[in-house]
């Protein structure tokens, strides 16, 4: 696990070593992270509600990013402000259950 600061965002990041992600189940899991309704349930809706609970409270720009390549492992990053959180942003945070 890697954490490092950039342009005012705190950015975590997991490597892993191991097989790595087919193109079919990462391309799955990435429009689930743009598409899916978390009320639907099914695979990959931790992952899911995680990042559209990032995107809701800080905008689009962060969130979790997956990237794979065959044998070489995946990398996990959630990206999240430092700082210039607006009022809106405040009120969400309260109302997150």
């Amino acid at each position: 696990m890697e954490k490092r600061r950039s342009d005012n965002t705190f950015v975590v990041q997991v490597k892993d070593t191991g097989m790595g992600i087919s193109e079919e189940r990462l391309a799955e899991i990435r429009q689930s992270l743009r598409e899916k309704d978390v009320m639907d349930g099914g695979p990959s809706i931790g992952i899911v509600n995680v990042h559209r609970r990032i995107q809701y409270l800080f905008g689009a720009s962060y969130g979790i990013t997956i990237d794979s390549q065959a044998e070489q492992g995946a990398v996990v990053q959630i990206c999240l402000p430092l700082t210039g959180l607006t009022s809106m942003t405040e009120e969400r945070r309260t109302n997150v259950v």
